[in-house]
């Protein structure tokens, strides 16, 4: 890997990465890399501690009521992310949002993959909405995790950066309006200053 300077990581099932894999990984961004993860991609890089955000999940409840056995199929498809169109506040003053003209920008948003704010302020350039379904349909319980919560997440380890994405941003190569997010990482991801990047808790490192 010491050849590249950036590695993109698309929305994929990345189960077969056997350890050794992950750590050339994890030791790359350490020496220095940008690493960009979108989507699925964004849980698989953080369940192995590769840079460091916190999912949001959604709370499990203690006594669900009783539902009617055939209703299963009907809830479990409910709660699919199949393809909406969500509102998300861009920080224009942030290497990740260079070249765009307004703060408000629609997103493709496909998959459950939500993530909590940072505890660095300078590290959520994209924020969802308070309101975030300009199209499509979103479960209650989806639209309520989806709401307020963090659309990008710039990390840090070592010398290196990960750039969380939870959306695709060149969706099926026909979102255009997110292009951008995209190229910025990649050009000017490694140009993020290193104080705005969230860090892995002092006691979480090295684990």
């Amino acid at each position: 890997l010491d050849r590249y300077n950036v590695v993109l990581l698309p929305d994929g099932n990345y189960r077969s990465v056997e350890p050794a894999g992950e750590n050339k990984l994890r030791e790359w961004v350490e020496g220095g890399g940008t690493l960009i993860a979108c989507r699925d991609a964004v849980a698989w890089a953080i369940a192995k501690k590769i840079g460091y955000a916190q999912l949001r999940k959604p709370a499990e409840e203690k006594d669900p009521p009783a539902r009617p056995y055939g209703d299963l199929v009907a809830d479990r498809g409910a709660q699919v992310i199949g393809g909406a169109i969500a509102q998300v506040r861009i920080d224009r003053t942030h290497p990740l949002a260079y070249g765009y003209a307004q703060s408000d920008l629609a997103v493709f948003r496909k998959g459950a993959v939500f993530l909590e704010h940072t505890r660095n302020p300078y590290a959520n350039p994209a924020v969802y909405a308070d309101s975030p379904v300009l199209s499509g349909y979103l479960s209650a319980g989806n639209e309520a995790l989806l709401r307020g919560s963090a659309a990008m997440v710039c990390s840090g380890q070592g010398k290196g950066r990960v750039i969380y994405l939870t959306d695709d941003p060149c969706f099926r190569a026909f979102w255009y309006g997110t292009d951008k997010v995209l190229a910025n990482a990649v050009f000017f991801g490694g140009l993020i200053q290193a104080e705005s990047l969230e860090r892995a808790p002092k006691k979480e490192e090295g684990k």
